[in-house]
């Protein structure tokens, strides 16, 4: 399993299982298994939808130390059978002390036996017109660079530095020419921390990247309301209706670059999903994919990720 495909939705006890042990591997294979917040980021990249919920809400002495979310996570996800009770319990307790002692590694052979031809590499996931690949980002270390737009079926995109006037509010929509891109400045800090985007080549005045709800709806389940990619320089966007405007809900993963948005409404936080609008190309943030496109049937809205990619 890739790193960047292990999720955790929060379905039941054995979905944490494997989570967890998956993130040790990972952990473990890249020399990182010491590394608290470098796993911190890996885990909190892959946790969605009811999980990201109840994580958000973690106190940051426990969302922020990788043995005690461990523990955290088992407990809350326990499979709480009528019969199995007590074994189940006794089981999970066992894979905590399993996963806090990781066994000693064995000491290197000595004599002259020749090594195993390496296993051939697995094939990678199909994403068109990938570029070479990129080094991780460091925690509190200050990036410069572009943000690729992946969407799956098409041509690699990116963030323009232009301004699109539509539906009376200038807005960032996509472009393919990579040397047209928006340049931007980010210091990547633990993914449980919303931080902002500085733009170096603002297309105006402002100088963060922001997103901004027009609509009087809140973003939230079941809802079908939108926030869109602007410039921002808080409380003033290039959005002029914008009715809700926010520069810090970026969350970038050190892990792969990939950068997320954070919404915080009603007392809680949760990822908005990124999509695509085939008729004007702009980037479309919502909170729930499957009602928007319900209430917006005039144009598709492929899912979208984007990724930071460094220049220098």
């Amino acid at each position: 399993m890739e790193a960047n495909h292990i999720t955790f939705q929060g379905i039941d006890s054995a979905e944490c299982e494997r989570f967890i042990k998956e993130i040790r591997r990972v952990a473990r294979n890249a020399g990182k298994s010491r590394d608290n917040n470098w796993i911190i980021d890996l885990a909190t990249s892959g946790i969605t939808g009811p999980a990201w919920r109840w994580y958000v809400q973690l106190d940051p002495d426990i969302a922020e130390d990788w043995g005690k979310l461990q523990g955290a996570m088992i407990d809350r996800w326990e499979e709480r059978g009528p019969d199995d009770t007590v074994n189940k319990s006794r089981e999970l307790a066992g894979l905590i002390s399993t996963l806090a002692s990781p066994p000693p590694l064995a000491p290197p052979r000595t004599d002259n036996i020749p090594a195993p031809a390496p296993a051939p590499a697995p094939a990678p996931a199909p994403v068109p017109n990938t570029i070479v690949s990129m080094g991780a980002l460091s925690l509190n270390e200050t990036g410069t660079g572009i943000i690729r737009v992946e969407c799956r079926g098409s041509d690699t995109m990116y963030i323009p530095s232009s301004l699109t006037h539509i539906y009376g509010s200038k807005v960032f929509t996509t472009c393919n020419a990579r040397s047209q891109a928006l340049l931007v400045q980010i210091t990547p800090k633990c993914v449980h921390q919303p931080q902002e985007i500085r733009i170096q080549n603002s297309p105006d005045h402002r100088s963060f990247l922001g997103i901004a709800q027009e609509g009087r709806e809140r973003l939230g389940a079941g809802s079908s309301e939108q926030a869109l990619l602007v410039t921002a320089d808080w409380p003033d966007s290039s959005a002029g209706r914008a009715a809700v405007l926010r520069t810090a809900v970026w969350s970038i993963c050190p892990f792969d670059n990939t950068i997320r948005a954070l919404w915080q409404a009603d007392g809680s936080e949760f990822l908005l999903q990124s999509v695509l609008s085939t008729a004007t190309k702009r980037i479309i943030f919502v909170s729930n994919v499957g009602a928007y496109r319900e209430a917006n049937r005039k144009a598709e809205y492929p899912e979208v990720k984007l990724v930071f990619e460094a220049t220098s």
